[in-house]
């Protein structure tokens, strides 16, 4: 059985239901040891079962774009990376070399949608994580709502 992925409400409640006998409960999100892992549910139907906590406020959609970043302070040449999850408020990326950035650091990001007019999205950003050649960013508060990547968040 594959590990189906749930959401933590805006109250930190978790609401579980077995696949096995079609019960359900409510967990404060305290009681997960592990966010964005897989965990091991019992159920009082004596069957377990595994579910993947999520507790990001907005959806993130796995993509495989390709683009260039740089760093905003003392710039070089942009670098080639691929955008591998998206969300109205920041991306995941995978830089084709080790990165020389670090959490805090400014970037400039371009890449394009794979939707029917390959919209070119420019951003800049906050680095978050970096985790060998993955960084996480934050995109920086230039609107409160991208139509563009709003629009294909919600396609395919």
């Amino acid at each position: 059985m594959s590990v189906k992925v749930i959401f933590v409400d805006d109250k930190g409640m978790v609401y579980l239901l077995c696949p096995f006998c079609g019960g359900g409960s409510k967990r404060p999100i305290e009681q997960f040891p592990y966010i964005h892992k897989p965990v091991t549910i019992s159920c009082s139907c004596g069957n377990t079962y595994d579910v993947q906590i999520d507790a990001r406020k907005t959806f993130r959609k796995k993509t495989s774009l390709e683009g260039l970043y740089a760093k905003l302070v003392s710039p070089g040449d942009f670098e080639r990376m691929t955008v591998v999850n998206l969300t109205l408020s920041g991306c995941g990326l995978l830089a084709s070399d080790e990165p020389a950035l670090n959490q805090g650091d400014w970037i400039k990001l371009v890449f394009k949608l794979d939707d029917a007019k390959r919209t070119e999205i420019k951003r800049k950003a906050v680095v978050r994580k970096v985790i060998g050649n993955y960084i996480g960013c934050q995109f920086t508060a230039t609107a409160v709502y991208d139509p563009d990547i709003g629009f294909y968040l919600r396609t395919k």
